[in-house]
């Protein structure tokens, strides 16, 4: 079986940073890739951001996930999913859902819980947010310009420019995503 090559699940803390976030997702959007998770990284996605921002932020943020994206729930329980190997058996959870999804790519800033003879077997590779972001811009820059463009034009508090833009992406560690970018920083 060939598995679909849209098709990624984000991990938990691909998904923390709000502004990682509003990238994957804004490249998800103009239909880029497959974004997809299952109930438990989206649960303790909420639990993380509760415990750092409060609880209406992690609501709010959770909600609207959710509601833009309601197709990327994985349906099913892969919290017993013991038998798959990974160093650390709590992400075991996340590789049996890429598996249920026939994911490609799994992104995550856990690379190392996430070793590549461990993903091999099931055709799956793991990925920085960094590295897919920029692998992603990287299929099409005037598309990727104007899906970041399209979420540039969301912030209002404080609204940022193209390059103010791509700044804060190198400050949040997306340097290679920024430099992917930077030739075509007008049309952002």
């Amino acid at each position: 079986m060939v598995p679909n090559r849209f098709t990624v699940v984000l991990d938990t803390n691909a998904l923390y940073g709000a502004l990682t976030r509003n990238v994957m997702l804004s490249l998800a959007e103009a239909g880029f890739f497959r974004p997809r998770w299952s109930s438990g990284i989206i649960e303790e996605l909420s639990e993380t951001l509760e415990r750092n921002f409060g609880q209406e932020l992690a609501n709010r943020s959770i909600s609207r996930i959710i509601e833009a994206f309601p197709e990327s729930m994985i349906e099913g329980d892969f919290s017993d999913s013991v038998g798959l190997g990974l160093p650390d058996r709590n992400d075991n959870h996340i590789l049996a859902a890429a598996i249920a999804v026939r994911a490609a790519q799994i992104v995550t800033d856990n690379i190392k819980h996430f070793p590549s003879d461990h993903l091999d077997r099931f055709d799956i590779e793991a990925v920085t947010a960094d590295e897919f972001i920029s692998n992603t811009i990287a299929l099409d820059h005037i598309a990727a310009a104007r899906a970041f463009r399209t979420m540039r034009e969301r912030f209002k508090r404080p609204s940022v420019d193209g390059s103010e833009l791509l700044s804060l992406m190198e400050k949040r560690g997306l340097v290679e995503s920024a430099s992917e970018l930077s030739d075509y920083v007008s049309l952002i």
